[in-house]
């Protein structure tokens, strides 16, 4: 029997192992069964930004076996980040609210007169003595907020959360637009969760649960015959699309410039001819090196002329 595949990477001097079962076990959250190119796409952002998500540093939501995964990355590595840019020069942020007589109003922090004003966004400007202009992002409040299928706003965004969230939001990508070597691939769960979502205490708690889930399962399926083995969801090109798509924007290139990349890439201008593999090889470029694929483009545009896709090869 093969042995299991794992990588292994050094974090603030500690030595780090990661493998499909412990991201699997300890490191998801979500009721989705998550795929090893989910996986090897989180292992990947982990060693190439050497974050330790044993630590809480970052970790995979997978709500369902037909939403993507998602990684997530605490809010405190991603403002930690930042500060390693030699040209970070600090921050302002707030939120946006809309008056009675629909004046729009940009509030320094969260605290506003809540009879008065209605809470539609949040704002944030990220100085850089680099840059003539700060990177400033503006975003919308229900662009963000998540409803339960009933129609009921989540815990994650109740009321009470909302200016605190939509802040975050709002710093997090204006962050990402001035320092996007630093902060590549790194979001958080106010811009992806619908719930907040707990990982395990430490590593002992989750062996237990895991041991006496399988325990459990094990007495559930004894005397019974072998199970039919579960079909994979079906390849989502348009979501996929969609997803990278949103990634570029967040650098200032046109979703539709992405196809000048792929061309130069795989010979291919037409999305849907794309192979899963070849999707997950493009999207994990994109995160891990963004700006690398942006300066492609601007260059590539008129060119076409084709470059190799780098791939995380596993240790072991």
């Amino acid at each position: 029997m093969a042995e299991p595949q794992k990588w292994e990477f050094e974090v603030g001097g500690n030595k780090l192992t990661l493998s499909f079962d412990t991201v699997r076990k300890y490191l998801t959250q979500g009721n989705g069964k998550t795929t090893d190119q989910e996986i090897t796409y989180f292992i990947a952002h982990c060693v190439h930004q050497k974050i330790n998500p044993f630590i809480k540093e970052a970790y995979l939501i997978k709500y369902s076996d037909n939403d993507p995964a998602a990684i997530v990355t605490a809010y405190h590595v991603l403002m930690a980040r930042a500060q390693e840019d030699s040209g970070y020069n600090g921050y302002e942020s707030g939120v946006i609210v809309q008056g009675t007589g629909g004046e729009v109003s940009f509030i320094e922090g969260t605290v506003y007169n809540e009879d008065k004003a209605k809470l539609i966004g949040g704002w944030c400007k990220v100085y850089n003595t680099h840059r003539d202009h700060p990177a400033v992002k503006n975003v919308k409040l229900r662009t963000y907020i998540k409803k339960t299928k009933d129609g009921k706003v989540t815990r994650f965004w109740s009321e009470e959360n909302q200016a605190d969230q939509i802040e975050k939001v709002a710093i997090a990508q204006a962050h990402r637009r001035a320092c996007p070597r630093q902060l590549q691939g790194m979001y958080l769960a106010e811009e992806v969760a619908s719930e907040p979502l707990a990982l395990p205490l430490n590593v002992e708690e989750a062996t237990k649960k895991t041991i006496d889930g399988l325990k459990d399962k094990a007495v559930e399926a004894k005397g019974k015959g072998k199970q039919p083995p579960v079909e994979p969801a079906p390849f989502d090109r348009d979501a996929w699309y969609e997803r990278t798509g949103g990634l570029l924007r967040e650098y200032g290139v046109a979703p539709s410039h992405w196809l000048i990349y792929i061309n130069s890439v795989y010979g291919i201008d037409d999305r849907a001819l794309l192979t899963p593999e070849q999707c997950q090889q493009l999207e994990t470029v994109l995160i891990e090196d963004p700006a690398t694929v942006v300066d492609a483009i601007a260059n590539l545009r008129g060119k076409g002329e084709p470059q190799e896709v780098p791939l995380l090869q596993p240790e072991g």
